[in-house]
């Protein structure tokens, strides 16, 4: 049942989330993508994705990513390509209508990132903020690093929660979560999708959802655009109305 994947609030980040006044959608989707399809999708990734070490859009450091994905268009191995199909349009669209309501949502994203010793390590936490949708699938068995995903309701540290995925596992959220990742041993490897509100939006690189809920009162789509206004405009004026 969809209700028995819902992280609930009230007992796992209650005390974050109460003191912020922000309710989250966020869910744990055990096997979303079956342990056969994981283990080809990773197989897939580590023979033909080259995992670009170009800086990072979040704290500009490696990255160490390739993208499957861009802008709604397949960008990368046809092979990884087909692999990914039933899992986006099977899976991850039909419960992003279901979980966050997201009715015409479109894959805007997907890429492969990877954790290694000596490279890569974490991730500082941040809003995914091209992404009404962020849906985080574990190609690692979880005996094969320590940390991993995180979220984190609010900026203390003591609002942080680790996210136990297991190979094959999600983890689906909404634009209104931070988030981020460390892993302090071994290596870990997810697909990370991300999804916007319609393909005009994916195209044209738009985020029409956060202007919707800034007027509405969200202090986190406030911010969100504020930063966006700031970052991808220069419009000044317009960042400090918000």
């Amino acid at each position: 049942e969809m209700e028995d994947h819902k992280l609930h609030r009230c007992t796992t980040w209650g005390a974050a989330i109460k003191a912020a006044g922000i309710d989250h959608d966020a869910y744990l989707l055990r096997e979303l993508l079956p342990r056969p399809e994981a283990i080809t999708i990773a197989d897939l990734a580590m023979e033909h994705l080259h995992f670009s070490t170009s800086p990072d859009s979040v704290d500009n450091r490696p990255a160490h990513e390739d993208y499957i994905i861009a802008r709604g268009q397949e960008c990368g191995p046809a092979s990884l390509v087909r692999a990914l199909q039933p899992l986006l349009s099977e899976r991850v669209l039909p419960m992003a209508s279901e979980l966050l309501g997201i009715r015409s949502g479109q894959v805007c994203t997907a890429l492969v990132r990877r954790y290694l010793p000596q490279a890569r390590r974490m991730h500082p936490a941040h809003f995914d903020a091209h992404a009404i949708c962020t849906v985080v699938v574990s190609l690692s068995e979880a005996h094969q690093f320590k940390g991993g995903l995180y979220v984190q309701p609010s900026p203390t540290l003591r609002a942080r929660r680790y996210v136990p995925l297991k190979l094959g596992d999600a983890f689906m959220h909404g634009y209104d979560l931070r988030h981020g990742v460390r892993v302090t041993e071994g290596a870990r490897m997810s697909l990370v999708i991300w999804l916007k509100d319609s393909l005009v939006s994916c195209q044209n690189d738009l985020s029409p959802w956060y202007r919707e809920a800034a007027i509405a009162g969200c202090p986190i789509a406030m911010y969100n655009l504020a930063l966006q206004l700031f970052r991808d405009h220069g419009d000044h004026a317009a960042t400090a109305e918000w």
